[in-house]
């Protein structure tokens, strides 16, 4: 207890009750706490209390106004971390509330002395970390400071700092004319509303792009907004035939009307890179943007077509207006697109993962072109719509993706270029996902970084899935050995997944005990045994056989939910879903109802999903330290 209290004397913290008398808690906070001020909860409502590093929140019975008191009195305080402390401290409203504000836990004002040092310990590790994070939070605004780039940083959204090149290039002096200035670029950056985001500015050197990029500082809860002057020529070896959106359409309503006296045909070539948003998060925006303009020259130097125009139509997407009419021959030359593409070298040695498709807009109106174009970006279309495909392709990989050699071809790949990936395993439910990379490639055996607990829970599952950019889709392999010592695992036959793995990473959790639950859909009732829940969907095993004719129907589901608050230590659940899936399996039959929670259900619900998470997380530290050294 004295060294917690030694440490915690270096922070200013703050304890917010609405109980007049002292109470057991406050007594324990004031004896550990050398540093604390206590605030009753009207005085704050009237005088906003300074700057703390944690905030304490006693509250005898969270209710709906008093929930919001509090969220008023967080949005108004500067701090770092809070906890609540409340009688119904497990009820969906405390819960919500603690969730919201984003505190360390939510707890009962009933707790003794052993498990609230527990606790205490906790908060002492969490503002140690905090501070160290601020620290590396203000080197970094001060190399901000004294860079010429081009920075804006806002503090409760109001802009606090820019820098002199920003002055100097934008024409302004003071942080508060970003708000006052009705300008496209100033308005982004009032708003700071998207991570990312590209606007124009039009100065005195005429229109020019930027790349807001967003950068959040949640120690001091400040945001700082880096703006990236973009090069808007594509290409300076080629002729620069990429125009805007509106010269785009500009230029197809030309050809359509030239097609209605020549019948020629009018192909546009539109190219989806599906691994954009892996390439964004692994590389940065810019480094993407780079990338789009590579494509494009690729196009233009490979493929020895006319080419009338090309567009970036979404950041993703970018279609080509193509000269020849002869679909024959342009079929041709699109035939080794992608052979060739893999031979190219892009910027940062990534490899674009993209979808072809190959349209004659020669019987469509403009705004059936331009909508067609969208339906094709959207994978909206329908049969009707697919009549104007002349030729697909992908370098995604089909049929032949799916076997070793071709897995171990773009493993080969991510190893030679050092990109990283993500490993992902899922332990009874709860999903754990930890950065790595591939060491080496051995003898068809995968090296890969691994830390304690995913090397804990690949032992259990004995596979693993592993996501990159870099690959076309998500990627399953076997474990064959985990390194008790180091921190690496060795991996075999490796394999692509038909669908995503983000699907199964939901917050579903499995029970710790056998949990019956009885379905009821018309004249039909099931009892089972529940496999998993969460708060969208729970799963249900059977052994019994199960009509299909339930596929997509209304549901009932009744069952008792472990409940230490409740008498006898169960809480009585009957919601309503509707039935997903009906799998049949050797062993049992599996059912999946997306479930539709009411009060107070699915406030039960989140009490036991919360719980066994912290729960699970524990168990799996546990086991892995015991079974693993770090």
């Amino acid at each position: 207890m004295d060294k917690i209290a030694e440490y915690l004397s270096g922070f200013k913290i703050s304890y917010i009750r609405d109980c007049p008398k002292e109470t057991s808690l406050s007594m324990f906070a004031k004896k550990i706490c050398k540093n604390i001020k206590f605030y009753s909860l009207e005085d704050v409502l009237k005088t906003p209390i300074p700057n703390t590093h944690f905030l304490f929140f006693e509250i005898s019975l969270v209710d709906k106004d008093k929930a919001i008191l509090v969220k008023k009195i967080i949005k108004s305080t500067y701090h770092w971390d809070g906890i609540l402390f409340s009688d119904n401290y497990r009820d969906y409203i405390s819960l919500k509330l603690a969730i919201s504000c984003r505190f360390i836990d939510s707890l009962p004002r009933k707790i003794d002395q052993k498990n609230l040092l527990v606790k205490y310990k906790n908060i002492t590790s969490s503002l140690i970390s905090k501070r160290k994070e601020k620290g590396a939070n203000d080197q970094y605004k001060k190399i901000v400071d004294k860079s010429d780039n081009l920075y804006v940083i806002k503090k409760d959204n109001h802009p606090i700092f820019i820098s002199e090149g920003f002055k100097e290039r934008f024409k302004v002096d003071k942080p508060n004319e970003i708000i006052e200035i009705d300008k496209p670029i100033f308005r982004s950056l009032s708003d700071m509303d998207e991570p990312q985001k590209i606007v124009i500015y039009e100065g005195e050197n005429g229109k020019e792009s930027y790349l807001i990029d967003i950068k959040n500082l949640e120690v001091s809860g400040e945001q700082i907004a880096t703006c990236i002057k973009i090069d808007n020529s594509i290409s300076k070896k080629n002729d620069d035939k990429t125009s805007s959106r509106i010269k785009f359409i500009e230029n197809l309503k030309d050809m359509l009307l030239e097609r209605g006296v020549s019948n020629d045909n009018v192909l546009c070539m539109c190219i989806k890179v599906v691994n954009a948003d892996r390439l964004i998060e692994e590389f940065a925006y810019d480094i993407f943007y780079d990338l789009t303009k590579e494509i494009i020259n690729f196009v233009k130097e490979y493929l020895d077509l006319q080419l009338i125009d090309s567009n970036i139509w979404h950041r993703d997407y970018i279609v080509f207006m193509i000269n020849d009419k002869n679909v024959k021959k342009v079929e041709s030359f699109l035939g080794d697109i992608f052979d060739k593409m893999t031979l190219n070298k892009f910027t940062k040695d990534i490899v674009p993962f993209c979808d072809l498709t190959l349209v004659n807009l020669k019987s469509s109106n403009l705004n059936y072109s331009i909508a067609l174009i969208e339906k094709f970006y959207s994978k909206e279309y329908t049969p009707e719509d697919g009549k104007y495909v002349v030729y697909r392709a992908s370098n995604r990989g089909g049929e032949e993706a799916d076997g070793k050699d071709k897995a171990m071809y773009y493993l080969e790949n991510i190893y030679l270029k050092k990109h990283p990936i993500k490993l992902l395993n899922i332990y009874k439910g709860l999903s754990i996902t930890t950065g790595s990379k591939i060491k080496k490639i051995k003898d068809g055996n995968i090296y890969v970084e691994s830390e304690i607990l995913q090397k804990y829970a690949m032992h259990i599952e004995k596979s693993v899935v592993m996501q990159s950019a870099s690959l076309p889709r998500d990627m399953t392999a076997e474990v064959k050995y985990v390194d008790h010592n180091e921190s690496f695992a060795i991996l075999k036959n490796p394999n692509f997944l038909e669908f995503s793995a983000n699907s199964r990473q939901y917050a579903r959790v499995e029970c710790d005990v056998r949990i019956p639950i009885t379905l009821s859909s018309g004249r039909y009732t099931y009892t089972g045994e529940m496999l998993d829940l969460s708060a969208q969907a729970i799963a249900i095993k059977y052994k019994s056989n199960i009509s299909r004719n339930i596929m997509d129907s209304q549901a009932k589901l009744q069952f008792k939910l472990p409940s230490k608050s409740h008498e006898n230590g169960l809480v009585a659940i009957e919601i309503k879903g509707r039935v997903v899936a009906v799998n049949e399996g050797s062993e049992y039959n599996k059912v999946v109802v997306l479930i539709f929670a009411e009060q107070p259900y699915d406030g039960y619900l989140l009490e036991y999903i919360y719980m066994r998470q912290k729960e699970l997380i524990l168990e799996v530290k546990k086991l892995g330290s015991v079974a693993f050294k770090g």
